[in-house]
């Protein structure tokens, strides 16, 4: 099963030479008029992995205080909670039970759902200089002086890297039924560490939803 914890091996070290990217990619939201903006958020992140789960829930949840939401992870509430595991129905319905217990109507749930590697080629421009001399005669003397001549060349390099597809999903928990209201899909795009991709991610996501 593809996890967040793919990631991490990659995520630790830098990646290549080019930054992290995160790009949405597609968003789907219930018809009519889908807020959160009141309601108390579970932020929960699909992972086996402690650390990718706590940076991830931790940055997202700060990211949506920031824009004004009461949001909490759900590392701190359910810290023996396998996020990874799949769940039967009567064990989801336990689970979503104990979280409107708790005082939460939505939970934002995050997860990798495919990994991909690519190779394309970009053109490389250089700029490089001639320098030569002219000569010529002034009072009767002859001169020399030089001159600088540009020109620019360009040359094909192969770029290999790897995107990441993730998906983020939006319950609201007040609604008798149909509680999925919106769907944000992204790529991250050779990530360089774990801090710098959860950030950027968190940003992207809760940007969309605040749309």
């Amino acid at each position: 099963m593809k996890t967040i914890k793919t990631l991490l091996g990659l995520l630790i070290v830098l990646f290549f030479t080019s930054c992290s990217t995160v790009r949405v990619t597609d968003m789907w939201k219930e018809e009519g008029q889908v807020t959160i903006k009141n309601k108390r958020i579970l932020v929960v992140s699909n992972t086996d992995s402690k650390l990718v789960r706590i940076n991830f829930e931790e940055d997202m949840t700060c990211r949506l205080i920031d824009e004004g939401f009461d949001s909490v992870e759900s590392y701190k509430l359910f810290p023996d909670l396998n996020t990874d595991e799949p769940l039967n129905k009567q064990e989801e319905d336990k689970l979503i039970k104990t979280v409107k217990d708790k005082g939460f109507d939505v939970v934002i749930q995050s997860k990798l759902i495919d990994e991909q590697e690519y190779q394309r080629v970009v053109q490389n421009t250089q700029t490089n200089s001639i320098t030569r001399p002219i000569y010529y005669r002034y009072r009767g003397r002859l001169h020399v002086g030089f001159y600088d001549t540009f020109y620019t060349t360009s040359y094909p390099t192969q770029v290999k890297g790897t995107k990441y597809i993730m998906e983020t999903v939006v319950y609201d928990l007040t609604k008798p039924k149909d509680q999925l209201v919106t769907i944000v899909n992204s790529e991250v795009h050779n990530p360089q560490t774990l801090k710098r991709t959860s950030k950027d991610f968190s940003k992207e996501v809760v940007k969309q939803l605040l749309e």
